[in-house]
């Protein structure tokens, strides 16, 4: 996968006065969603719009394991095309980020953030543009997310030198509401920046005289442009009603550079849509955002809006086999109910070998993740991040510490693959809170560990806007330029991370620590055993065999009827008084031994009045989860 790029015939001349560009570095085993929306929305309204996916063509000329990995790392892809934009300050950008990766264990990342490499990357940049026949259009657009502003950035001073009168047009989830204005202050190289949705905005630019005025640029919705004098002005707002009017992706532009250059499909990934914005961040209502305080990736809308499951369910099929790829990634916060449940069992009932990636939030039910495995769910993100009920509770995620560990249960039982994060470093924490955090960890080694991550908050979000509230001392939020930027946006605020310090009396980084040994530790432990689980239990009718590989040594418990059927019955979040009914016919005094002894050594987790054992039934040889039955559910539609 490493194979150089074909060339191919410039697409601008004569074809479409617009082209929509996916600068690096998007993820390269995939085609920028934004691209295809847009595409199919403008095409299906006679607008005549081409789209380029310049990431693929630059993965495919760099090497597709280097571009990954630099693709992974925020800081270090973000500062190659920096450097590139301000040569000036090149060495001091790039020996920065050199250093904190080394200080940081990754050394061969820090090998990429040289001055040669940073031009090797600059020579492939032009190449590809040229090949695209970029400098063609009339207009450009940048979908400008995840690690791509400064690239954007240079590739769009490149074709202004080539193309003077082209009107370049920024928009995306990276630079989302204030970030987009400061952006188009300070990047005289930008014409406009769509804030919010983009499909209107579209519309509208393809309809604009050549060359274009302030005042017809104030006819586009959702935009920040130049109103004349250095002023920047906002637009009208405008939203989609439907989403199940909005056409589906088209793709066609990625994957036929992917064929040329023999990339196997099963290699590369479908990304889908369901829904806009966050069920829970919008819970409140249209325009009012409540959802996990440090998070704004939902700034482009102001409400959560679904397409209903029959349609998404079809845009997958069609997709499948227009592209031939299965790999199915939704790009959605999360799949909410009630659409959720109905969406996997169309997919199941699809009878195809699909393999799915979603994220969730730690509140789905046994039936959820039964449709999960039925649908083919290959990875889920669960939006963990703490197993303290009380830094969740300031964290804004709406669930507890035993919800979180049921979540991560119930993946695990039914076989679905899963990762999931632990924030570190959040502002308020108190000792009990990491007290509390580490009560818990070792009882969880049974499961997958999680990844460490410091908290990240999020520009505009509840967190950023509030931040006395929350810990976060106000003067401290993008105090320090951010070193990986050339200076003349390093104190723009235009990072989707905002730079911040803890209000004083925080706890002490030694503290967060001691999380940090624990998961060590974990990471360890599921390492020696492998593939193998580390807290399993088997039924044995009037009996369960409990094998403990947490510690060493390893332990075995054998229950017997009565401590079976205490234990069985808590096999889900259960209030005490609720398990105490579902053993309705045990002594009260004998119940609460069971309960206390379970608990004891570490196979049943209580918090408050609710219990959870944690032992996962033992899978068969093949790997499959006892006790599974899908195949009636494969070929039953959810709609007959």
């Amino acid at each position: 996968m490493g194979t150089m790029l074909a060339p191919t015939e410039p697409t601008g001349e004569g074809k479409a006065r617009i082209v929509l560009i996916s600068p690096p570095w998007h993820l390269a085993n995939r085609p920028s969603l934004a691209l295809g929306v847009l595409k199919a929305y403008a095409r299906n309204r006679g607008a005549e719009v081409s789209a380029c996916h310049l990431h693929l063509r630059v993965a495919c000329a760099l090497g597709w394991h280097r571009y990954s990995e630099i693709a992974m790392h925020w800081e270090l892809g973000e500062a190659l095309y920096a450097a590139l934009v301000s040569p000036a300050e090149a060495d001091s950008i790039l020996g920065g980020v050199a250093r904190r990766l080394r200080e940081s264990g990754r050394p061969e990342l820090a090998e990429y953030a040289t001055l040669e490499f940073c031009r090797r990357i600059g020579t492939l940049t032009a190449v590809a543009v040229a090949e695209c026949g970029l400098a063609a259009y009339g207009m450009l657009g940048f979908s400008v997310s995840h690690l791509q502003l400064m690239a954007s950035l240079y590739i769009a001073r490149m074709l202004k030198r080539q193309a003077p009168g082209a009107l370049v047009v920024f928009g995306g989830s990276g630079i989302s509401g204030e970030a987009g204005r400061s952006l188009l202050e300070r990047a005289p190289e930008i014409d406009a920046v769509v804030d919010g949705e983009g499909e209107e905005a579209l519309l509208a630019i393809a309809n604009l005289p050549a060359p274009c005025t302030p005042a017809d640029l104030r006819l586009v919705p959702n935009l920040w442009f130049r109103a004349g004098q250095g002023c920047v002005e906002h637009s009208a707002p405008s939203l989609l009603r439907d989403l199940d009017q909005t056409a589906a992706p088209d793709c066609d532009d990625y994957f036929d550079t992917a064929e040329r250059n023999q990339l196997p499909r099963s290699a590369l990934v479908l990304p889908m849509e369901a829904s806009r914005g966050c069920a829970w961040e919008h819970r409140r209502g249209h325009g009012t955002r409540f959802g996990c305080a440090f998070c704004s990736l939902n700034l482009n809308w102001p409400n959560h809006r679904p397409k209903s499951p029959r349609r998404v369910a079809g845009e997958v099929a069609e997709a499948v086999r227009r592209y031939r790829v299965m790999n199915v990634s939704f790009a959605d916060a999360y799949l909410p109910e009630p659409q959720r449940k109905e969406l996997l069992r169309e997919l199941a009932a699809m009878g195809l070998d699909l393999t799915l990636f979603c994220e969730l939030r730690a509140d789905f039910d046994e039936e959820t993740a039964r449709l999960l495995a039925l649908a083919g769910a290959r990875k889920v993100q669960i939006g963990v991040e703490s197993f303290s009920t009380a830094m969740l509770n300031r964290l804004g995620k709406g669930v507890t510490a035993l919800s979180n560990v049921q979540a991560i249960k119930l993946c695990q039982e039914h076989g679905i693959p899963y990762q999931y994060n632990l924030l570190t470093g959040v502002p308020g924490t108190g000792r009990n809170e990491i007290e509390e955090t580490l009560r818990v960890l070792p009882l969880l080694r049974g499961f997958e560990p999680p990844h460490l991550v410091p908290l990240y908050v999020g520009r505009g979000s509840r967190m950023h806007r509030n931040p006395a509230a929350f810990g976060i001392e106000a003067a401290s939020l993008d105090r320090e330029p951010c070193a990986y930027l050339p200076s003349f946006l390093a104190d723009a605020g235009v990072t989707g991370e905002v730079p911040h310090q803890c209000l004083s009396g925080a706890l002490p980084d030694s503290e967060w620590q001691r999380i940090a040994d624990e998961v060590e530790g974990w990471v360890q432990a599921r390492q020696r055993a492998g593939a193998a689980p580390l807290l399993t239990y088997q039924d044995g009718g009037g009996f369960i065999v409990i094998d403990d590989s947490r510690t060493d040594p390893a332990r075995s418990f054998t229950l017997g009827e009565s401590e079976r059927d205490v234990f069985l019955a808590a096999g889900r979040a259960t209030s005490a008084g609720r398990l105490r009914q579902l053993c309705a016919g045990m002594d009260g005094g004998k119940f609460t031994r069971i309960v206390e002894w379970l608990e004891a050594e570490g196979l049943l987790l209580g918090e408050g009045s609710r219990l959870l054992a944690l032992p996962v039934r033992k899978p068969l040889p093949c790997g499959i989860p006892r006790g599974t039955n899908y195949a009636d559910l494969r070929t039953v539609s959810f709609h007959q």
